[in-house]
């Protein structure tokens, strides 16, 4: 399901974009009930040494903390350390 954030919608044609956003809700709403699995996955994924693997995290708890902050909330420290450890790289991506 990751693999389906990473790619940016065209939005020349529409179900594109209705993908990407449907895949962004799936998220949203398997962390409604399931908060600690979905943010260790995205530590997780943002300690790969993949770029594109970090950028689908990033997608996805950008939407995460803009959609439902009160949900991820309580593991927002997890998903600042997380982004900390990419703060030294000098990758432009």
């Amino acid at each position: 399901m990751l693999g389906r954030v990473c790619t940016s919608p065209d939005y020349a044609q529409p179900l594109t974009v209705k993908n990407h956003y449907e895949v962004l809700r799936c998220f949203d709403r398997i962390a409604l009930h399931f908060t600690d699995r979905v943010v260790e996955l995205l530590v997780q994924q943002l300690k790969n040494n993949n770029g594109r693997e970090r950028i689908k995290a990033l997608f996805v708890i950008t939407h995460l903390v803009n959609s439902s902050e009160n949900r991820v909330n309580s593991r927002l420290t997890d998903l600042v350390a997380g982004l900390r450890g990419m703060l030294g790289e000098h990758d432009c991506r």
